[in-house]
C-alpha cells in the first residue's frame, strides 16, 4: 500500500516540492490537506558536533536512524529531504501521516515557520546570516535550491513546535474512521485541528497566539536559537 505524507496548508497548488511528490491541495476550513506520494526512512536529529561537513561548511547534524520517538518528542518532516522545500508557515498547524521519525507515524509542526534543518533561514542567494551555519537538506546534507528561506520564530523554534503527535479523537460524522484514538500524555491537550482532520494531541505550553508570537526570529548574535 502506498504511503502518504499529509500537511494542512493553504488552499493553493504548492510548486517547491519535488514533482515526485504529485501534489495536491483539498481546502478545508482554514486548513487544506496536501497529500504526496512520498516513502520516508526513520528520521532522528544527532546534535552531536562533527559528524561530517556538509557543502558550504555546514555540519551535518540531520541524519536517518531508529529508535522512533515517542509522542511529544522531536520529529522531522519529509520535505527536510528535499533541497526545494522552501518551508513551512506559522498560521498554519500541520500534521503529517506515516512518519517513520515517530512510533505515532504522526509528525505536528504546531504554527512552526521556515524549515527544521535551517534555524536562521538564508536570502534569495541560498546565502545564510552571517554566524549562522549553511542550510542544508536532512540525511544528505546537500545544499538548498529553494531561494529565500524564513527563519524560524524565535519563541517556536522547531525543538519547541514540531514534535510527535497521535490522533486522540475522530473526525466529526467519519464514516471511514482510521481509530484508535490516543490519550494524550502529561503536558499535551487534545485539540480539534478541523472538523475534517480530527482533533490531536497539542503541547500545551506552546499555544499560539497570532498577536503575539514570531515578533522576534531566530537571529545569531542577538536571538540565537537551538
Amino acid at each position: 500500500m502506498r504511503r502518504t505524507s499529509i500537511f494542512a496548508s493553504i488552499g493553493r497548488r504548492v510548486t517547491d516540492w519535488p514533482r515526485s511528490a504529485r501534489q495536491f491541495v483539498v481546502a478545508t476550513t482554514g486548513l487544506a490537506m496536501l497529500a504526496m506520494g512520498l516513502v520516508s526512512s526513520c528520521a532522528g536529529k544527532d546534535t552531536t558536533p562533527g559528524e561530517g561537513t556538509a557543502e558550504g561548511g555546514a555540519l551535518c547534524h540531520w541524519k536517518y536512524e531508529t529508535p522512533r520517538a515517542e509522542v511529544g518528542s522531536p520529529c522531522l518532516p519529509e520535505g527536510e529531504q528535499y533541497p526545494s522545500f522552501s518551508g513551512f508557515t506559522e498560521n498554519l498547524t500541520i500534521i503529517e501521516n506515516n512518519n517513520r521519525t515517530c512510533q505515532s507515524g504522526i509528525c505536528l509542526a504546531d504554527h512552526f515557520r521556515g524549515r527544521v534543518t535551517c534555524p536562521y533561514g538564508q536570502n534569495d542567494t541560498g546565502l545564510a546570516p552571517a554566524g549562522a551555519p549553511a542550510c542544508v537538506t536532512a540525511e544528505a546534507c546537500l545544499s538548498l535550491d529553494a531561494g529565500a528561506i524564513a527563519p524560524q520564530c524565535a519563541d517556536r523554534t522547531a525543538e519547541a513546535v514540531v514534535y510527535c503527535s497521535c490522533r486522540c479523537a475522530a473526525p466529526e460524522a467519519s464514516a471511514d474512521d482510521a481509530g484508535p484514538d490516543c490519550m494524550c500524555p502529561d503536558g499535551m491537550a487534545c485539540t480539534r485541528i478541523s472538523a475534517s482532520l480530527g482533533s490531536y494531541c497539542v503541547k500545551t505550553a506552546s499555544a499560539f497566539d497570532a498577536q503575539t508570537a514570531c515578533r522576534v526570529s531566530c537571529e545569531p548574535r542577538s536571538s540565537p536559537c537551538p
